[in-house]
């Protein structure tokens, strides 16, 4: 949901598509979609603070930044360092300030970047080895009074969650 109008929300489609819905219009019109692929998107999210910015995760092109002021796509998120393997993401999401992003992508550990930034700010590592996300889709999250740490799903069945670094530290 646009975090200044309650009227105003996106949809990411299995379709592919990802539509800027206003509710007060009376149906879908091609005005509306902001992007069209042939492959799934699986989750989308509004930049809380800056509702210009939107994120989205694509099945094949990974997870994406768009700007609502120029309709396009600003540049792809990648938690991968090989560019071009395919980036089946899952799930991603703002954070409260809208300065971070976290995304979850297919057999990739969770990263978060700061939302104006391709190169990932922190990766989560699982010291133990157990974290996994190969099998099912999962969602992600931010947690904690200031954001302060991200949650996760496993094929393991567990919850995983890491502390972030403070924004203060660089």
């Amino acid at each position: 949901t646009h975090p200044f109008s309650s009227h105003i929300f996106a949809a990411a489609t299995e379709d592919g598509s990802i539509f800027i819905i206003d509710s007060r219009e009376p149906r879908l019109t091609q005005s509306m979609i902001l992007d069209d692929s042939i492959h799934a998107y699986h989750s989308i999210s509004i930049n809380p603070l800056d509702p210009q910015f939107i994120v989205a995760g694509n099945e094949f092109t990974g997870a994406g930044l768009f700007d609502l002021r120029s309709w396009k796509k600003i540049f792809t998120y990648n938690c991968s360092s090989w560019p071009l393997r395919k980036s089946d993401t899952d799930s991603v999401c703002f954070n409260s300030d809208g300065s971070r992003v976290f995304i979850m992508q297919r057999s990739l550990p969770p990263c978060v970047f700061k939302t104006l930034s391709q190169e990932p700010e922190f990766c989560c590592v699982d010291d133990g080895g157990t974290y996994r996300n190969t099998v099912t889709m999962k969602s992600g999250c931010f947690a904690g009074e200031r954001d302060e740490y991200v949650v996760s799903g496993s094929d393991d069945f567990s919850i995983y969650w890491w502390k972030l670094p403070n924004k203060a530290d660089g």
